[in-house]
């Protein structure tokens, strides 16, 4: 079973951490130990705090054995940690080749009054999946009973998107299962983190190896990275220059934008009009090997006043590795034309 391990070393230090990294082998930001899901680790009162997820107790209990307490007693902490485990109801994550290294990851511990239903409710809600790809930001997330409720444990990319995502996604959400502001909510500056180790992704059925990403999707799933940073640089290199982007619609931007500069200044209209606040969560990517990409995506943003929160997606087509006709679809027209009117 999944378990969250929270490990608190008093008196630890940052540089002794670095050094217990070092001497296992791991690298800042990397790949960690088979096995585990995600580790991060951050100064806390006088100490370190580590919070790691592992697939299994036992894989955890053995890397503790074998790697934590030998390598922590020669980097000089001779006392054991304070130690709590969690079984994990539900994660979300991002491997290693999705990640952009964030510049000032924050993770967010959060307490609520509230049942694992309620949770299950507010995350079916968000669209998002049980075990998979997390928010657009979002690092890792997981959730736990606890005897007063429910602990989520986030690690985000940066302060502001979670801010952001709290006050559109898991604010609202949250109100409609009935669940009230979080009753404790603790930040920590992230000094480091591990990803998932090998073997870790999940597998689409039991006994089965994970599917690798099509070539196409990949280059979809780039273009939406891109996109996210406002990397227009990026964005060019990935598209054809006489690529064409059809908007759904009756809105002031609907219509047929041809042209590689067009698209991008259609791109860059997008952050203005909505004044740098649009949010781009990409669902699912689906792949025909023909030149055919279908995206199925979430966006967030605020105009004028207006709350845009609306599923919709794109049908790419791609010629000579490069992205040259793109069909935008929308779940409900009619929201999208009142806020872009």
């Amino acid at each position: 079973m999944t378990i969250g391990v929270r490990m608190y070393f008093p008196g630890a230090s940052l540089a002794q951490y670095d050094q217990v990294c070092r001497l296992m082998g791991l690298s800042p930001r990397g790949a960690g130990p088979a096995g585990l899901l995600f580790h991060w680790a951050a100064a806390h009162e006088d100490g370190m705090l580590i919070t790691d997820v592992w697939r299994e107790r036992e894989q955890f209990e053995q890397f503790a054995r074998d790697e934590i307490g030998p390598k922590s007693q020669q980097a000089g902490l001779t006392s054991p940690p304070t130690t709590t485990y969690h079984d994990v109801h539900n994660y979300n994550y991002r491997p290693a080749d999705q990640l952009t290294d964030p510049s000032a990851p924050i993770a967010v511990v959060m307490d609520y009054d509230a049942s694992l239903a309620q949770y299950d409710q507010v995350i079916e809600m968000m669209n998002l999946p049980r075990e998979g790809a997390g928010p657009q930001g979002g690092l890792f997330h997981w959730a736990a009973a606890t005897d007063g409720g429910v602990r989520i444990t986030d690690v985000w990319q940066d302060r502001r998107t979670f801010d952001d995502f709290a006050e559109h996604r898991i604010k609202p959400y949250s109100a409609q299962a009935g669940v009230q502001a979080p009753t404790s909510t603790t930040f920590y500056d992230v000094h480091n983190y591990f990803t998932a180790g090998p073997g870790a992704r999940p597998s689409r059925a039991e006994g089965m190896a994970p599917m690798a990403e099509h070539a196409h999707a990949a280059l979809v799933r780039k273009g939406y990275e891109a996109f996210s940073r406002g990397d227009m640089q990026t964005l060019s290199q990935l598209m054809t220059g006489d690529c064409t982007h059809h908007v759904p619609g009756s809105h002031s931007l609907s219509g047929d934008y041809k042209g590689l500069n067009t698209v991008l200044e259609y791109y860059r209209q997008l952050g203005s009009e909505t004044a740098g606040t649009m949010r781009i969560e990409l669902q699912h990517l689906f792949s025909d090997g023909r030149g055919h990409v279908m995206s199925v995506h979430r966006i967030t943003a605020q105009r004028h006043g207006r709350h845009l929160d609306a599923m919709g997606g794109i049908v790419f087509r791609i010629v000579g590795e490069k992205i040259t006709d793109l069909d935008e679809c929308v779940e409900d027209q009619d929201v999208a034309d009142a806020f872009w009117g």
